[in-house]
């Protein structure tokens, strides 16, 4: 199984022409990697959500996925409600704080961290 450090996902982040844009500016590693191990395990996620090449929903799915160079799977998006201005990839920041709380890591857990 390959692991990923916080340089390794920040250098892709800066560096890689992605096929799809933000919108928003934060996104979190600790998700990032959990989603990561899991895609490896075989796991699948649901699409992600995009509108007019930008993702809606699906942010910490999309780097998972374009970092194991796997197929990115999408769905057409409803208006994003809280309109941003257009950003890049490189004005995303990787967090080192994890944003799920404890009670969704745990429903994630006990739904993906078992025997396939």
């Amino acid at each position: 199984m390959r692991e990923i450090n916080f340089e390794q996902v920040k250098l892709f982040i800066e560096t890689n022409p992605l096929k799809f844009n933000p919108s928003q500016k934060k996104i979190s590693y600790p998700i990032i990697v959990r989603i990561h191990k899991r895609l490896q395990e075989g796991h699948n996620f649901s699409n992600i959500k995009v509108l007019n090449n930008t993702i809606n929903d699906g942010h910490h799915r999309f780097i998972s996925l374009s970092l194991l160079n796997m197929e990115i799977c999408h769905d057409v998006s409803g208006e994003n409600s809280t309109k941003q201005l257009e950003i890049t990839w490189k004005d995303v920041e990787l967090d080192s704080v994890d944003y799920d709380t404890e009670k969704q890591k745990e429903e994630f857990s006990k739904r993906y961290d078992k025997p396939l």
